[in-house]
């Protein structure tokens, strides 16, 4: 377990603490083969939410590494998660992240309604047999297109709403 540190902010969402970074020495040899065998590297700029800045900024200083290679190794592993998953996973990824609240709330109990191990009576199976072959059916559809595109549109702000 991590020390605490009172530099780092605190998020809920946040990832496990990264690995500590070697000595120096060993931090100084690394440089030195990276500078033999490196690539020339573009340079990008870029936005990021202010909470995430500093908590980044606090574990580059605490582990004594680079900002470049905090993001290197996140663009490193975000591609690495990228391509374990399907189309279907990174739609629903996005999707999930767009929706309101309540639909979640709805997403979810649908899902623990098909995945549940229902005893209380006969009709439930069916009834979940049912729900999950209606949906097979419209997902072949042109329809499910049509509305996979609708919930991947972000939601108009307020103000924003065309009349």
């Amino acid at each position: 377990m991590p020390e605490e540190n009172s530099d780092i902010p605190n998020n809920p969402s946040s990832v496990p603490p990264p690995p500590a970074t070697p000595n120096p020495k060993a931090r100084a040899r690394v440089k030195e083969a990276r500078a033999k065998t490196s690539k020339p590297k573009l340079q990008y700029t870029v936005r990021i939410d202010s909470n995430l800045a500093r908590s980044v900024l606090a574990w580059i200083k605490k582990d004594n590494m680079r900002l470049t290679d905090a993001m290197e190794q996140g663009l490193w592993l975000w591609i690495q998660e990228r391509a374990s998953l399907s189309d279907d996973e990174i739609t629903a990824r996005f999707i999930w992240s767009t929706l309101p609240a309540d639909m979640r709330e709805t997403t979810t109990e649908l899902w623990a309604y098909l995945a549940h191990d229902p005893i209380e009576s006969a009709h439930v199976p069916i009834l979940r047999r049912m729900i999950r072959d209606e949906l097979r059916r419209f997902r072949r559809t042109p329809a499910y297109q049509v509305a996979l595109k609708k919930l991947a549109t972000p939601p108009a702000k307020s103000g924003d709403e065309l009349e």
